[in-house]
């Protein structure tokens, strides 16, 4: 997880952010919002790197640093574990999990997700292939 975000940077910031360091090493990004018609976000981002090495690097170059394009000087790249750890278990979390499910958010307001591995790897993978993965068959969510 990251966090120490300034208010006013939106997802594509912080994907920025990482691909400066790790380029597609991550397979999933959440940034939410503390205020929607603001469009501030509440400070922090969940971020799933694909291996523990990209996560090393990650940190090695951008922890502790001050964050890129913003005016904010007190404001540094900070780097924590989460409660929830992997693609597996945030994608159940955000998604199949109804106590937690943020389907009803605008799109882009959601996390984003990449494919894990193979040719693929680092590259934007739906919400429902990623569902698929987890909870096959009939009884998975679908998007609406």
């Amino acid at each position: 997880m990251l966090r120490n975000i300034p208010f006013h940077l939106k997802m594509e910031n912080i994907k920025a952010l990482i691909w400066e360091a790790c380029p597609e090493r991550i397979d999933f990004i959440y940034l939410p919002l503390h205020n929607q018609h603001l469009g501030r976000n509440a400070g922090y981002a969940i971020v799933n790197f694909i291996t523990t090495n990209d996560l090393a690097q990650f940190y090695a170059i951008k922890n502790g640093h001050a964050w890129s394009g913003t005016a904010v000087a007190d404001k540094v790249v900070e780097i924590v574990y989460a409660h929830c750890q992997g693609k597996t278990g945030l994608v159940h979390k955000f998604f199949v999990n109804p106590k937690h499910s943020i389907r009803h958010l605008p799109e882009e307001y959601r996390p984003c997700i990449f494919h894990s591995e193979g040719p693929l790897a680092g590259k934007p993978e739906t919400i429902d292939e990623a569902v698929l993965k987890i909870v096959p068959g009939p009884d998975r969510p679908v998007s609406k």
